[in-house]
């Protein structure tokens, strides 16, 4: 049987009451900046990401940002604009969408590469 890291750190945050860290950005005394995430993923992001895979299969990149933004905005709070300060590009957010996911023992499917865009992997 596997070792599975991912079910003991959710195991983990459940008795601890601690939810996901999203690392980005620096604050002024020049440390990582960390924003905390609940314990539970909220209801409204589950919808969102639903939403956000349908824009991923029809190519629709506008409302893919648009549904990444959403996530970030409800699982962060009143944080979201320090987040949003950072300046984060599409294929950064993927890519925390991704971690938080696999921390919330959830994972996206792969998205159809864009023509002009290096592809981004969302699961392996």
């Amino acid at each position: 049987m596997p070792t599975n890291v991912n079910e003991y750190r959710a195991a983990k945050r459940e008795v601890e009451d601690v939810g996901p860290v999203v690392i980005f950005g620096k604050n002024d005394d020049g440390t990582d900046h960390e924003f905390m995430l609940p314990v539970e993923m909220p209801g409204d992001v589950i919808l969102t990401i639903a939403e956000m895979q349908a824009a991923m299969e029809s190519k629709n990149v506008g409302a893919m940002a648009l549904a990444i933004r959403e996530v970030f905005a409800s699982l962060l709070g009143d944080e979201f604009p320090e987040f949003m300060r950072n300046r984060p590009s599409l294929d950064e957010m993927l890519f925390m969408v991704q971690g938080v996911m696999e921390e919330y023992g959830t994972s996206l499917g792969e998205p159809p590469a864009s023509e002009g865009s290096s592809p981004v992997t969302l699961a392996q």
